[in-house]
């Protein structure tokens, strides 16, 4: 197993949050409807999703998941667009 990726690692039960978000997006726009969207718009929400969880809101008011999973969501998505070569440095 030397150099396999371990995904023991993970703690799964937080990872709920970001399903719960993925499949909340999926209803209220489309399933993967995130790959057609402007990469800057997800750094946008990254940040206000930051800023809201410093000032110690803990749930987003849209989808009633905490921010802490829009921050995960917004990040993985920006690494998806970086890695398929749709994200400019």
């Amino acid at each position: 197993d030397g150099g396999k990726l371990d995904y023991t690692l993970l703690e799964w039960k937080s990872l709920r949050y970001l399903v719960q978000l993925m499949m909340f997006g999926a209803v209220k726009y489309k399933r993967d409807n995130w790959k057609l969207v402007e990469p800057e718009r997800y750094r946008k929400s990254l940040l206000r999703h930051v800023a809201q969880l410093a000032e110690g809101e803990w749930i987003d008011e849209d989808s009633k998941l905490p921010h802490c999973a829009c921050i995960m969501f917004n990040a993985m998505v920006l690494i998806w667009f970086k890695d398929n070569g749709k994200l400019n440095d």
